[in-house]
């Protein structure tokens, strides 16, 4: 699955790469982990990706993003903010989570660690 994850990232960006095939391609991928359930590690993993993939959708930056793929954009930031306060909150830390940068940054940041 890790292989596969690897595989779809490298095509990223890459010229003749369908956008909208390359994020159906992620979503399930993702589907297909979380049936073999392989935790959640790898579906934030996956997570990262498919935000990526998202912001390569749109490569012109003077035009707004599609409505639909800003909701799936912010669905998939909302989960990763809950999966961190659940870990944090699960750890039995007190954490107060301060987004002091662009968004965007922080997804692309997390996807190249």
């Amino acid at each position: 699955m890790d292989d596969k994850l690897r595989e779809l990232v490298a095509g990223r960006g890459k010229k003749g790469t369908d956008r909208s095939r390359h994020i159906e391609s992620l979503v399930e991928l993702r589907q297909l982990a979380a049936e073999a359930g392989l935790g959640e590690a790898l579906d934030c993993k996956i997570l990262f990706a498919i935000v990526a993939a998202i912001f390569d959708y749109n490569p012109n930056i003077a035009t707004s993003m599609k409505a639909d793929m800003w909701e799936k954009y912010v669905l998939l930031v909302t989960y990763h903010v809950n999966f961190a306060v659940r870990c944090y909150a699960s750890a039995a830390y007190v954490v107060s989570i301060y987004l002091c940068v662009c968004v965007c940054q922080v997804c692309e940041f997390c996807q190249n660690e």
